[in-house]
């Protein structure tokens, strides 16, 4: 552990307290840009945003905040925290894009904060700072930040837990008020994902007790204060969610989406046993090669004798132990090791630091002109497909599209004369850049080419009273959202109706006066063909069209 004289030589040699002010305000200022900038402009995307939103407007709207619900069918596939700051965040802003996104990016912004918090509590402000800034500016954590998902939610209670159980060991300060936190996190953790935020609170910090020879300072008592912490937390959702719904929630969700999503393929993402060997440095970008001294550096660390090599050490277990994990699993996405960023981002910002410091080593010179030359690229392709899509940049506009491009070029002149940490700057601004390039020129011309919201929005306003929207042979879901959850929902299965043919479609359509299809083009002849259904088109868009269907009598 660092022993008190090391503390107060930290103490000594950090800014001071009116300087460390501003630069937090700062650091919130990039996180405001990285992750809140333009977070309304684009409509919710993908699968998961749309369903997620609808079930945080469902509660809002009902007030059953137990319970969660999609197009009035019980819905058990998610905890329930990002459900509830939803909600909260409904009430403050309405009922739209920026408020569905508003938890994640909240999320992202307190991980960034206590990231700074804790590398400058434990080991120095530098790193602390560069750490930070590499966080608000990495890809993955950028995506996820902006996404209406339980992803970031899960990453930031995470790492909260993690760096507060570092803080319990490496500094003498609060230590049972650290110990008390990260429990109380892993409950929240719980919360927002499931009870996998359990097994990785355990495995990390057993196997990092162990090697770094603090697991027998760490007595049964601290761990038992832990885990009541922990479940007095989470109980506060799962105690009468069990209680209501008995086996019918243990069966969906934890048999269902925690062990069959984790041993099978059953729902459908499967990747080889390497992919997040692939993921991980990706999700790093644009601060990826830092990974190549940092790696090169791992069999020189001397943990017992270096607070900065105590958290490599500490920060290497906690990435590894995921990685692994979700490598063998039979489900595989991107943001299932979004918890282990900010590890490897602290990896790398010792890498950054260094820099910082004015270290040299052919591997720093390396990742230093990798990165410029990184940097240089993202602007070009930011550049090339703002072109290539066709969207005018007229007025200020170009001042958006040309930042990117401009940045990246500044940063590389830095470093060609050596202005290292105004490289590092540098090299942050380009990200915000891009960023802000995109959140004002690319995602409002984005919505329409990747969402259905036009087509759901003109449909829901077709809507008769009692009528409700289903799919045929489509997998869609910006209706859910977008009408309101006016769609037909399958009780057993706890989704929208998708009729896989016309005579499941039928059988719908006994039970309804006339419901409105989601189809794509080639799909309508199928429908007309039978000639047992009365179809009135409603609206398209691009291959997509919306069809009142009634059964003939």
């Amino acid at each position: 552990m660092i022993q008190a004289d090391e503390v107060k030589i930290l103490e000594e040699t950090a800014p001071p307290a009116k300087l460390r002010v501003y630069i937090l305000a700062g650091l919130i200022a990039v996180g405001g840009i990285a992750f809140f900038l333009g977070l309304g402009r684009l409509a919710l995307t993908g699968p998961d945003e749309p369903r997620y939103a609808e079930v945080a407007r469902e509660m809002f709207v009902t007030g059953d905040y137990i319970s969660p619900r999609l197009a009035g069918c019980l819905w058990f596939e998610k905890p329930v925290l990002l459900y509830w700051m939803t909600a909260s965040a409904y009430q403050l802003f309405g009922v739209n894009e920026f408020a569905a996104r508003f938890p994640s990016a909240l999320a992202a912004l307190a991980a960034l904060i206590f990231v700074y918090y804790a590398l400058s509590r434990a080991v120095s402000h530098s790193l602390a700072v560069v750490s930070s800034l590499a966080l608000a500016t990495c890809g993955l954590f950028i995506g996820y930040a902006r996404s209406a998902t339980t992803d970031m939610v899960m990453a930031a209670t995470m790492t909260i837990a993690f760096l507060s159980a570092f803080l319990f060991t490496a500094t003498k300060r609060a230590r049972n008020l650290h110990w008390i936190l990260c429990w109380a996190a892993v409950g929240a953790a719980v919360l927002a994902k499931g009870l996998v935020a359990i097994v990785f609170a355990i495995a990390i910090l057993v196997v990092y007790f162990f090697i770094a020879g603090q697991l027998k300072s760490v007595g049964w008592r601290y761990w038992l204060a832990g885990l009541v912490v922990m479940l007095a937390v989470a109980s506060v959702w799962y105690a009468p969610v069990t209680a209501r719904h008995g086996w019918a929630f243990i069966d969906k969700f934890i048999i269902e989406h925690h062990f069959q999503r984790y041993l099978t393929e059953r729902h459908s993402h499967p990747q080889p046993v390497y992919y997040y060997l692939l993921i991980a440095p990706a999700s790093l970008l644009p601060w990826t090669f830092f990974l190549i001294p940092a790696i090169q550096r791992i069999r020189r660390l001397r943990p017992r004798a270096d607070r900065r090599d105590l958290l490599a050490l500490f920060a290497w277990v906690w990435a590894g132990v995921m990685i692994i994990f979700f490598s063998f699993s039979g489900s595989k996405l991107p943001g299932y090791i979004l918890p282990a960023v900010p590890a490897l981002v602290i990896i790398i910002g010792i890498e950054i630091e260094r820099v910082w410091r004015g270290e040299q080593s052919r591997s720093l010179e390396a990742a230093t002109w990798m990165t410029a030359l990184l940097l240089i690229a993202m602007g070009l392709t930011l550049a090339i497909y703002i072109r290539r899509e066709s969207i005018s940049v007229v007025g200020l506009q170009w001042l958006f599209y040309s930042m990117p491009l401009a940045f990246g070029a500044i940063a590389t002149g830095f470093l060609l004369f050596r202005r290292r940490r105004d490289f590092i700057m540098a090299a942050a601004a380009t990200v915000l850049a891009a960023v802000t390039g995109a959140a004002m020129l690319l995602l409002p011309v984005l919505s329409d080419r990747l969402t259905l919201k036009t087509l759901s929005l003109k449909a829901a306003a077709q809507l008769r009273e009692g009528e409700r929207i289903c799919f045929f042979v489509m997998k869609e879901f910006a209706p859910l959202f977008y009408a309101e959850g006016r769609v037909v929902c399958r009780p057993r299965k706890g989704s929208a109706l998708n009729a896989l043919n016309a005579e499941a479609l039928t059988t719908a359509l006994e039970e309804e006066s006339s419901i409105i299809v989601f189809t794509t083009l080639n799909w309508v002849d199928e429908l007309e063909s039978g000639k047992r259904f009365v179809i009135e088109p409603i609206d398209s868009q691009r291959e997509a069209v919306a069809l009142r269907v009634t059964l003939k009598r």
